[in-house]
């Protein structure tokens, strides 16, 4: 008897089972019918903005800058795309990462090579943001904005005394006396800071020579601006860090004035930070109420 009710259990159990594995499979095929059938509304409305013959390509900079492939490949695609006739880059950072600052210098170089790129100053375009501007053939400054700021910090922290006060001791074994020269419990001497010091100026120099590459500057402007300052956009355009002060609208007016792109010209945007479609979105919304983890990793591999 108790075999029998073990096995009546047991079909039971694999009934429900079998069961709660076609719902899922039902309501993933619901749900999947709906997440298609909004990114074809979507799709067939996108269909209306038709991208113009002819537009200035318009990319904004906004907060830290680092390096990011997304952005390469945004702005070489901007490059190879012969219907931009222009760059029009908008920046307001106070600055980022040495490598971020130097890529999007570069490549906006690369694209000055086959179409005029043109610079625009928000609140604030300083240390990198300001590199990143002087890749542009023109900068154009607002009379308040913050720029300048051309230098290399290297954040440490000394927490020697901290520790001792706490009886925390460092005990790391490095490879090399200057391997652990920028931990907080190190004890820097004089030496080591000379060490630091060289390694900040070198990448100073490499800030300097691309202002210097793009910007006729006196020698005595090159001293002023080598300490770090920052200035207001009347002082940055009195010493020639830029070239006018102004808005958007003298960015446009100065691409027609000098390379023949009129002003009426459409602007198109690109984004450079990269953004998770709606289709993923609305799937994540709804992926950890309604399908297992390995269940999600198909769906979003269709989605790709």
């Amino acid at each position: 008897m108790a075999d029998t009710n073990n096995s009546n259990l047991f079909d039971q159990a694999i009934a429900y089972l079998r069961a709660d594995r076609s719902r899922r499979r039902w309501r993933m095929v619901a749900v999947l019918l709906f997440l298609i059938l909004v990114g074809t509304i979507i799709s067939i409305g996108g269909h209306d903005n038709k991208t113009p013959p002819s537009f200035v390509a318009q990319i904004e900079l906004n907060g830290v800058i680092t390096d990011s492939l997304y952005q390469q490949d945004i702005l070489e695609s901007i490059r190879t795309n012969d219907h931009a006739k222009a760059v029009l880059v908008y920046i307001d950072s106070p600055g980022g990462t040495m490598v971020g600052g130097v890529s999007l210098y570069k490549i906006l170089r690369r694209i000055a090579a086959d179409k005029p790129v043109v610079t625009v100053m928000g609140t604030v375009a300083a240390s990198a943001g300001y590199m990143v501007a002087a890749a542009g053939d023109h900068i154009v400054a607002n009379e308040g904005s913050l720029t300048g700021s051309i230098g290399v910090l290297m954040p440490l922290v000394d927490a020697t005394q901290l520790a001792d006060k706490i009886g925390l001791k460092s005990d790391e074994i490095v490879s090399g006396n200057l391997k652990a020269v920028t931990s907080p419990l190190y004890n820097r001497t004089k030496d080591d800071r000379a060490y630091l010091q060289d390694t900040v100026m070198d990448m100073q120099q490499v800030f300097l020579n691309l202002v210097k590459e793009q910007r006729q500057l006196s020698a005595e402007t090159i001293t002023l601006i080598s300490d770090g300052r920052v200035l207001a956009g009347t002082t940055a355009h009195k010493l020639g860090l830029v070239d006018q002060l102004g808005d958007r609208q003298t960015a446009r007016q100065w691409l027609e004035t000098e390379h023949n792109i009129p002003v009426k010209t459409p602007l198109v945007s690109f984004e450079l930070e990269e953004k998770r479609g709606v289709l993923k979105e609305l799937l994540e919304g709804a992926d950890s109420i309604l399908f297992s983890q390995t269940q999600q990793q198909g769906i979003m591999a269709l989605l790709r």
